[in-house]
């Protein structure tokens, strides 16, 4: 199994991260890509971008596709005062 991270602030209110993992025993690369902008506080805005790749697409018959899930979410979270 291999895994590799990485996060980059641009400023306090956009960051970046990625997470790359490679796992032999599924023959699965998965990665996942998330920007988050944060336009005042307690509201976060997530752009997430998955990625689930098939490294041993000719183990099975029939061919296994390249990509087994490619999902993109927008996500908003709010925080509210009582």
């Amino acid at each position: 199994m291999f895994r590799l991270r990485a996060l980059t602030m641009f400023d306090t209110k956009l960051s970046a991260a990625a997470f790359v993992q490679y796992n032999s025993g599924a023959n699965l690369v998965t990665g996942n890509f998330r920007i988050r902008y944060n336009p005042r506080e307690g509201v976060d805005v997530y752009l997430v971008y998955d990625e689930n790749l098939n490294s041993g697409r000719y183990r099975e018959f029939p061919t296994l596709p390249l990509s087994s899930g490619r999902p993109i979410l927008l996500k908003c979270s709010c925080t509210f005062s009582l």
